[in-house]
């Protein structure tokens, strides 16, 4: 078995265009553009995080208390939006971690 790269990761993903993906591949870009922002940009990529991490934790609440189809469905949808998001953070965290280990 071999271990899929981040960009393999991300090319799977373009390709999906599901809640997941969507937000798998937003936050890579946020996370790989982080270094090259200015301040302000550091601040929104920061509450950008922090907005998900709260958001995912409303959205599993919904899941749990929703009464209609519909209701669970947005929120299933948007639970794995946020899903996405942290394992697109962790994904190219990770990547990040194991070049700079290459290189040391």
């Amino acid at each position: 078995m071999t271990k899929r790269t981040l960009d393999d990761k991300v090319k799977f993903n373009e390709k999906k265009h599901s809640e997941f993906s969507e937000g798998y591949l937003t936050s890579v870009t946020i996370y790989k553009s982080y270094s090259k922002m200015n301040i302000d940009g550091k601040r929104v990529a920061e509450k950008f995080f922090d907005d998900a991490r709260s958001g995912l934790k409303i959205a599993e609440q919904r899941l749990k208390t929703a009464q209609s189809d519909i209701a669970k469905d947005m929120a299933k949808k948007s639970v794995n939006y946020y899903k996405g998001i942290f394992c697109g953070l962790r994904d190219a965290s990770k990547e990040r971690k194991s070049n700079k280990k290459h290189f040391s």
